[in-house]
């Protein structure tokens, strides 16, 4: 969607609002006033996401792992090698039926069920908030505020499991707003098996169910016993499964994350929350106005009421300082703090709604407080075009995706099945390759050996920090993807340290465009493997140089420190 589609998008939010303030007093069923409005929004939610068209590098691990279980391989990367290369098995388990049912691209049923997950949980904030503050007006306004926020509403079409994610955390909000401990803790152990970070969740939810205010101790440890349950019966099975089919407790992709020096990590991390706040400033505002309203009158606030806001605020709370303290993410659109971003929106909804006492109903119905949302939801909107570069980061990482995944295509189309293949961006070339192909990624998300005995890069980006050439080296690849991420803009034809010797650069043009793809080729197979990937009319074999370094040592590789 260009500049126009948002411009179009910004007006209908407001047209949206402009309508809630003029029609509203009319309605003869506010009840089915409100479902309307809502389906409205969830509409805008939709569009939202077409407007970012997300295409994630690291959902094309998942992909690889679904595919590889539909095809009678099992949960692994590379066949025969378990590696627990992903930290989102219920996600991958997900998208993996589909195309086992009915042969459905797990790529499209990924960004299309994410789609619908992110727009669901745009409904499902209206429903905790209307429940918690009494009046329908407040849910709208959540809904309305949290489908305006691009980092949320990015990840939807993005194929990873955020959406997911997301939902799973507020149903258990929501269940928890009803005190069901057990359906509570059991969408906690499916959140825990959807994403890993839900163990933070887990714990500050089960602190305050222990710390539950006006209850006796015997009452607080029953639910908690519940809660515990819950999450255990789902989570402990597949714990033990997943210990004994892959041999470790961490996941491999964690354990290649891990090793950063605590100093860069909290370095990173800030940043990445400053330029999360920045994005999300017009809520923060929000926020600021609602605890103006709301602290005055905390003391009369209805006890149990009060104890699920302080719940949302511990959950926000301890969330952003985890995602800090693991140094944020590389990605584009803040993809950490996504889940959040519904939690947040609820607390500061909930707390102008309880601020504003008795009269919250017809306030939040307001002239005055629709064109406070309305000034929030446009400034939200601006950021998503901003110096925050939300959308153009996206749109710039989806261009690299899809240009490794003409490359995943293009060694399919050529190489024969059991090809060994190193890269770096592992995901969209590896699901495209093929599963026949054997996949070494350089920096060993899915790699054993990489992620728990490699050496660690200290000044790297977060998740990209393990590596070990020589070791890469040694198991003799036959084919090398030097580039980080998407096709270089000039021909490199560059020989690197340790596979000097063995192998020849080589270098293919994208055919009428200023794009080359570099690759190092085993030399006992290059005259093979050149003439098979010079089949393809698309990729033009580019005349390197015999040896362009002759006079100096090779240069180590772009993830090695020099």
């Amino acid at each position: 969607m260009n500049g126009a589609g948002h411009a179009i998008l910004v007006l209908a939010y407001l047209g949206l609002l402009l309508g809630v303030v003029v029609l509203w007093p009319r309605a003869r069923s506010p009840r089915r006033a409100a479902l309307v409005t809502l389906g409205i929004v969830g509409a805008l939610a939709a569009v939202h996401e077409a407007l970012f068209d997300t295409l994630s590098e690291d959902a094309f691990i998942t992909y690889r792992y679904a595919l590889n279980i539909v095809q009678g391989h099992g949960p692994v990367f590379n066949v025969g090698r378990h590696v627990e290369g992903y930290s989102n098995f219920l996600w991958m388990i997900v998208i993996a039926v589909p195309h086992w049912v009915a042969g459905v691209s797990i790529v499209e049923s990924a960004r299309g069920l994410g789609s619908i997950l992110a727009v669901a949980t745009v409904g499902l904030t209206y429903a905790v908030a209307a429940r918690q503050a009494g009046n329908r007006q407040a849910g709208l306004i959540a809904a309305i505020l949290t489908a305006a926020i691009g980092s949320f509403v990015a990840w939807g079409p993005s194929g990873l499991e955020v959406p997911l994610f997301s939902l799973l955390l507020v149903s258990a909000l929501l269940v928890l707003s009803h005190r069901q401990y057990l359906v509570a803790g059991l969408l906690l152990g499916l959140a825990t098996m959807t994403r890993l970070d839900a163990v933070v969740v887990v714990v500050v939810v089960g602190l305050w169910v222990l710390a539950w205010p006006g209850s006796e101790f015997r009452v607080r440890l029953r639910s908690f016993a519940l809660l515990a349950v819950g999450v255990g019966v789902l989570v402990a099975p597949w714990t033990i499964w997943r210990v004994d089919y892959y041999g470790y407790l961490v996941p491999n992709a964690v354990a290649a994350k891990s090793g950063m020096p605590l100093a860069r990590q909290l370095h990173l991390g800030l940043g990445y929350f400053n330029s999360f706040a920045i994005s999300i400033l017009p809520v923060i505002l929000l926020g600021a106005i609602a605890l103006a309203f709301f602290l005055p009158k905390i003391r009369q606030t209805d006890p149990e009421l009060l104890a699920f806001w302080a719940l949302l605020v511990g959950v926000v709370i301890v969330f952003t300082l985890y995602v800090i303290l693991v140094g944020g993410d590389w990605m584009p659109a803040f993809r950490f703090f996504a889940p959040i971003v519904p939690v947040l929106v609820l607390a500061i909804v909930l707390a102008f709604s309880w601020g504003l006492g008795p009269d919250a109903k017809r306030v939040l119905a307001s002239r005055a407080t629709i064109a406070v949302v309305a000034t929030a939801v446009a400034l939200l909107l601006v950021v998503d075009f901003s110096d925050v570069r939300l959308i153009q980061d996206v749109r710039g990482h989806r261009v690299d995706v899809e240009q490794t995944a003409d490359v995943g295509a293009w060694f399919h189309s050529t190489l024969p099945t059991g090809t060994t293949i190193a890269t770096f961006p592992n995901g969209a070339i590896s699901y495209n390759a093929g599963t026949g192909m054997q996949m070494i990624d350089m920096w060993g998300l899915t790699d054993e050996h990489i992620a728990r005995h490699g050496k660690r890069i200290p000044d790297g980006a977060p998740g990209h920090i393990a590596y070990d050439n020589v070791y890469i080296a040694a198991r003799r690849p036959d084919l090398v993807f030097p580039d980080l991420q998407g096709l270089d803009k000039a021909p490199s034809c560059v020989m690197y340290r340790h596979f000097a010797g063995s192998y020849v650069a080589v270098s293919f043009q994208l055919r009428g465009r200023p794009l080359w793809a570099d690759l190092l080729v085993r030399s006992d197979e290059a005259p093979g493997i050149v003439r098979r990937l010079s089949s393809v009319h698309r990729y033009v074999l580019y005349p390197c140089p015999p040896d362009p370094f002759s006079g100096g040592p090779p240069p180590p590789l772009p993830n090695e420190p020099a």
